[in-house]
């Protein structure tokens, strides 16, 4: 098809702005037409504040692992709280408690199931520490009430489960001291055990040389150098270690030395290991007891901070009778954009044939 063709066709539909009105009419009175005869449903909307307390959730690293479904690390456990917090608020029992005090309040209630209301509902996070609640129903005063009851009920269940978790802050602080203390143990009874092992192979290398020869250099050098990293932890090591032996000590005299500690040691390992049972004991006596809590406050923790009233409520129609008359004058103009271009394309094939 020649271009002067081309040109020709296109000024034409232009020119005819006859058809390009009659085409925006068109598409804006259906647009119309729909939003009067289907009017917009209302959507009604609540925020509330459910956030976390980070310093708290620090503090309580020590409880993550003892979780039994949800060994998280500090991240994936502040996540894993926010969400359970919102599953319990599109929970079952929280739409059953605000349908039953809808019906209370209006009969028409009564013709909704809990599987009907949760149709309507939505939840999403919308800034920092807020949730926000949206209902959306065919009547404003119906999405009004439901949203309501739907943030009262809600808030009240969250309120009650951390309260339960909040009368669990003893065992909480139990576990937290017991743990401390399993951990010094732990470290100690890990020092003492290297200790051991690495006297014993002192002993045995040293009981290959010559007892009365002085210790070589090398060795001397090598065993302080040893005790000095023990002697600088805490107190106990370097009062067990302060005896010990000078350069020009026979070989003999740093065995017997080593002998000698190998059975403080060992002393010492037997109390620690004790101590740990004692402690691991007493952990696993308050366990059931802090499992017991975490599931009445269904994983909920006392580090949650709840505030149901920061907003207002606000409604609004999803859509209007003008904003669906531009919307179909925009698809009657793209329409009319479609018709021309085809009628060109009509023309450049019957130009070919």
């Amino acid at each position: 098809m020649d271009s002067w063709k081309l040109r020709e066709a296109l000024f034409l539909s232009l020119s005819q702005w006859y058809q390009v009105l009659a085409f925006i009419l068109i598409g804006a009175m259906i647009g119309f037409g729909f939003a009067s005869l289907t009017p917009a449903p209302y959507q009604a909307t609540r925020d509330l504040y459910l956030g976390i307390d980070i310093s708290r959730v620090n503090e309580m690293a020590y409880l993550i692992p003892l979780a039994e479904h949800e060994p998280l690390n500090i991240d994936d456990y502040k996540n894993w709280q926010l969400k359970q917090s919102a599953d319990l608020l599109r929970s079952d029992q929280v739409l059953k408690n605000a349908l039953d005090a809808l019906k209370e309040s209006d009969p028409i209630w009564e013709e909704y199931s809990v599987a009907d209301l949760r149709k309507t509902i939505d939840i999403y996070w919308f800034e920092a520490g807020t949730w926000r609640l949206e209902v959306v129903m065919s009547e404003k005063d119906l999405a009004l009430a439901a949203v309501d009851a739907w943030l009262t009920k809600g808030s009240e269940y969250i309120s009650d489960l951390l309260r339960i978790s909040q009368a669990g802050y003893d065992l909480d602080q139990e576990i937290w001291t017991i743990n401390l203390a399993l951990g010094d143990a732990k470290y100690e009874r890990a020092k003492l055990e290297r200790f051991l092992t690495t006297s014993e192979e002192w002993t045995a290398h040293l009981a290959d040389l010559g007892g009365e020869d002085p210790i070589a250099g090398e060795d001397y050098q090598a065993i302080s150098n040893w005790v000095l990293a023990y002697s600088e932890v805490s107190p106990f090591w370097s009062k067990f270690l302060e005896d010990f032996p000078s350069l020009d000590q026979s070989n003999e005299k740093f065995k017997d030395w080593l002998v000698d500690k190998l059975a403080g040691a060992r002393i010492a390992q037997a109390e620690v290991s004790a101590q740990i049972d004692i402690l691991q004991a007493d952990k696993d006596l308050i366990l059931p007891d802090y499992h017991q809590y975490l599931e009445d406050s269904q994983g909920l923790s006392s580090n949650l901070v709840l505030n149901p009233d920061i907003s207002e409520v606000q409604v609004k129609q999803i859509y209007s009778w003008d904003t669906t008359t531009l919307g179909g004058g925009i698809l009657g103009l793209l329409a009319w954009v479609l018709v021309v271009l085809y009628k060109i394309r009509s023309l450049k094939v019957a130009d070919e044939e």
